[in-house]
């Protein structure tokens, strides 16, 4: 369902960036894909590393996120 609300925002992503209606889609539709990758990541990564190892491990990226 989440998927089809991608569908309003392909006249203004091909008007912005001049792309074609195939590359919006495909761009729409890579962005679904690494969501679910992602998903799919964590829990692998979930499995080796308890909570603690995460939270512990997730301070140090965000905080160079947010210095950029």
């Amino acid at each position: 369902m989440l998927q089809a609300l991608y569908g309003p925002p392909v006249p203004g992503l091909r008007e912005q960036y001049g792309l074609t209606p195939s590359g919006a889609g495909l761009g729409l539709s890579l962005h679904f894909a690494g969501g679910l990758a992602g998903v799919l990541a964590f829990n692998a990564v979930h499995a080796r590393i308890s909570n603690r190892g995460m939270v512990g491990g997730a301070g140090p990226v965000f905080h160079r996120g947010c210095r950029r």
